[in-house]
């Protein structure tokens, strides 16, 4: 089955010496825990607002977005793991306008219901198991979360708002590990992967899976 859920208008790829990243559909932003669907869904529909939700919104660079969004007039919703009480007050105590959802990057039924609830523009992903080097004891879990958490979160995204003209932007952050044992420096867009670890090979796969689901 295609999926024009991620319009090839809006992909492109983004290289730097950190990440090479994928953008693909559109979404709308979130609201509180432990607080009703229909009262999130209130919260957030403000009038004329983009709408974004942020995936890994309790890390350094989820922080940083979250900020950069709502100073261009964003409603942001964040998804925090499980329901850490402690994740969830340092997040609101730096970034106090985040609307936090909870669900986990494993479980496609959580992923359903966050977007269900945000309606976003827009779904940043950028939730990964990041230590490259404990990647190599948790190998399973590693492809697990960075790898098919990529598929369930595509899933949930076309779940929600369908197969046929997706309103959903969605962007796939990736990382330099992917390039791993480099063919050549500096690298760019057109270096061929060839990731050293699982943690690589993880993100390796989210690149390729968007594109698919784009295509």
């Amino acid at each position: 089955m295609k999926f024009p859920l991620l319009p090839h208008e809006w992909a492109y790829v983004a290289h730097t010496s950190e990440s090479r990243s994928v953008v693909a559909t559109d979404m709308k932003s979130c609201a509180g825990a432990f607080v009703s669907p229909l009262t999130l869904r209130s919260q957030i529909s403000v009038q004329g607002m983009k709408r974004a939700l942020i995936i890994g919104v309790t890390g350094q660079d989820g922080r940083h977005l979250a900020e950069l969004l709502h100073s261009l007039d964003y409603n942001v919703a964040g998804l925090v793991a499980g329901h850490d009480e402690s994740s969830t007050s340092a997040l609101l105590s730096e970034v106090p306008f985040v609307q936090v959802l909870h669900g986990d990057l494993s479980d496609l039924s959580s992923l359903v219901s966050a977007v269900d609830v945000a309606q976003p523009n827009e779904v940043y992903n950028l939730g990964a198991m990041s230590f490259v080097g404990t990647s190599w004891g948790q190998a399973e879990h590693t492809a697990d979360i960075t790898g098919l958490g990529v598929v369930r979160l595509l899933d949930a995204v076309r779940i929600v708002a369908g197969s046929e003209n997706n309103p959903i932007r969605v962007y796939q952050a990736s990382s330099s590990e992917m390039f791993g044992k480099v063919t050549q420096v500096p690298q760019t867009e057109l270096t061929p992967f060839h990731p050293r670890s699982p943690y690589g090979c993880a993100k390796v796969f989210g690149h390729y899976i968007t594109m698919n689901y784009r295509e």
